[in-house]
């Protein structure tokens, strides 16, 4: 279950990479909320880098990692469409990104200031590949790339 939960953000971006995919009103609308809440997490955790305030970032990338707003969301009828509609690429990708999130968090547990920047880069790096990949209806500076 928690890997699923893990793959959300990324099933805002695959339904419209395949039209037979379509997600419920619902569905789209609970995903959106977390993409709104990994991209002010992401500039969140920015500020808390250019603080120095590994505590805060820490802490905030355990609540990336987790993908809390979803997770207490999710009905059962959710899941199974999750279930039904989401490509391997897209779930290796939600995985990598929270993995990711993830070792941003010990990172700064440890105040590891390079491997957090390191780390920071990377899920930076793993927004753009997705969005290049899955979501150019959205993003539409991809197209033409």
């Amino acid at each position: 279950m928690k890997k699923m939960i893990l793959t959300m953000f990324l099933i805002l971006h695959s339904y419209a990479a395949d039209n037979t995919r379509t997600l419920s009103t619902e569905l789209r609308g609970l995903l959106s909320q977390e993409m709104n809440y990994i991209k002010n997490g992401m500039n969140l955790m920015l500020n808390a880098i250019i603080a120095n305030d590994f505590e805060e970032l820490g802490e905030i990338a355990k609540k990336i990692e987790h993908s809390y707003i979803l997770k207490q969301k999710l009905t059962s009828q959710q899941k199974q469409e999750i279930r039904e509609k989401l490509s391997k690429k897209f779930i290796e990708y939600d995985q990598e990104f929270h993995s990711t999130a993830q070792e941003l968090a010990s990172f700064a547990e440890f105040e590891d200031r390079e491997n957090v920047l390191q780390s920071y880069s990377s899920m930076i790096n793993q927004c753009v590949r997705c969005h290049e990949n899955f979501a150019t209806h959205r993003f539409t500076n991809f197209e033409s790339n």
